[in-house]
């Protein structure tokens, strides 16, 4: 049972903000709702995965074409949101 108020603050940056907006309404729809879900255990292993060779990176898949790629702040409770990708493009830079 998660708890009645978020753990955590998501904050989108700008380049996962502009591909969230670009996004068809079903798609928006599901990033949107495990950003939701996101901020209320961001470190379940069940969801999300540490990023090799990116220091405090984290990712979660959202079906199987798109990838939410974020870190966590612990102090102040604040998950980043890097960038929301499909896939294939997730670890560009």
């Amino acid at each position: 049972m998660k708890p009645k108020t978020p753990s955590y603050i998501v904050q989108n940056a700008k380049p996962a903000e502009k591909t969230i907006k670009g996004l068809d309404q079903l798609t928006r729809g599901r990033i949107l709702a495990h950003l939701k879900m996101l901020a209320y255990s961001p470190f379940d292993l069940h969801f999300s995965k540490k990023l090799n060779g990116r220091e405090g990176e984290r990712r979660w898949k959202v079906g199987r074409k798109w990838q939410i790629l974020y870190e966590v702040d612990p102090r102040p409770g604040i998950i980043n949101i890097l960038a929301v990708r499909p896939r294939e493009h997730a670890y560009r830079d």
